[in-house]
């Protein structure tokens, strides 16, 4: 996840950084040049990256879901239970499944 320095008074943000070790040594760095030291209005904020932000978007809809089960229409009852539907929701848990391994490997390796 990256961490992301803003200086609210100078209306700059840093480059992501992978910690957020990194993100202060730029907070750091900027308040001594740009503040002579002093603190501004700052903050290092983490910002979700793409598979945590599709990964709690699909909790966040499974849990709805569960809860209105029982209100579904009976027309999307009966779709859930094709093998089409059920082929569809495999292939796309595959298709997710190979996004983050691929993630993971291109993260590691930097």
């Amino acid at each position: 996840m990256p961490f992301i320095y803003r200086c609210d008074n100078c209306r700059l943000a840093s480059h992501p950084h992978s910690t957020e070790p990194d993100a202060a040594h730029d907070r750091d760095r900027h308040r001594a040049i740009a503040h002579h030291g002093l603190i501004p209005e700052d903050s290092i904020t983490e910002h979700p990256g793409l598979i945590r932000s599709v990964i709690s978007s699909v909790v966040a809809d499974l849990a709805n879901s569960t809860s209105q089960r029982s209100e579904q229409p009976q027309h999307w009852q009966q779709i859930q239970k094709t093998d089409y539907f059920r082929q569809a929701a495999i292939l796309l848990g595959a298709g997710f499944v190979v996004l983050v391994l691929l993630s993971m490997l291109f993260r590691t390796g930097r």
